[in-house]
């Protein structure tokens, strides 16, 4: 904290010009921070959030942190005026299809609270990780599987390292998070059309690819949108 208010204290220039974004830890923003953050000109903080369950956020994080702190954190954002991000994981080791709902439940609450980008992924056993080693010893992986089976938007054949997960539920309840993101996603770019329309042709003119290929997965199916942008 120390060297982030020494930092923000120097001379850059025209703040007006240059634009940070950074990514934060939830249970080590606070007040100061978020000002000393202003006053370097940071205008979005990214977080990865991962669940909704606070068991499996002991788990994943290796220490204190829970919900709670990850819901303190988002509302320091909101009240300093710092965008803020957050990504997901589902299908980490022992999470319950209930923890997932609970992840998806606290996604909605972001969509509410005015997230600007969510991000949504399966936990996927890629080698020289720990969850490579769980996924080998129970039989998941090895040095002769489908390698094109390893990738973290597998929702048709996921990787899952828990048999009790019945796949067509984890299925239902990942799609339903990740519906929740693109409402998200779509809502955003709609007022950024009407705030700074320029930027926004000029973005997608110049991002064609991603453009369409966040359309697709959005649910776009003969022109009928599966998500509900309301």
């Amino acid at each position: 904290m120390r060297s982030l208010n020494q930092f923000s204290s120097f001379e850059i220039g025209s703040r007006d010009k240059l634009i940070f974004t950074a990514m934060g830890r939830v249970n080590r923003i606070d007040d100061e921070m978020c000002r000393a953050l202003l006053r370097l000109n940071t205008k979005s903080l990214s977080f990865g959030l991962e669940s909704g369950s606070n068991r499996v956020l002991k788990y994943l994080k290796k220490e204190d942190i829970d919900v709670a702190d990850s819901m303190q954190a988002i509302s320091l954002c909101k009240k300093h005026g710092i965008d803020f991000t957050g990504s997901f994981v589902f299908g980490s080791p022992s999470e319950t299809i209930e923890e997932m709902k609970e992840t998806v439940q606290f996604i909605k609450w972001l969509v509410k609270n005015g997230a600007s980008t969510l991000t949504t992924f399966i936990m996927t056993p890629f080698p020289d990780t720990p969850f490579w080693s769980i996924a080998e010893k129970r039989g998941k992986v090895g040095t002769h599987m489908n390698w094109e089976l390893l990738n973290y938007e597998n929702v048709e054949t996921p990787v899952l390292l828990d048999e009790h997960i019945d796949i067509s539920e984890f299925k239902r309840i990942y799609m339903e998070g990740k519906r929740a993101v693109h409402s998200n996603e779509i809502k955003y770019w709609l007022n950024i059309f009407r705030h700074d329309p320029y930027y926004a042709v000029k973005y997608v003119l110049k991002n064609k690819r991603n453009v369409l290929k966040f359309l697709f997965s959005a649910g776009y199916k003969r022109g009928q949108p599966e998500w509900n942008a309301t």
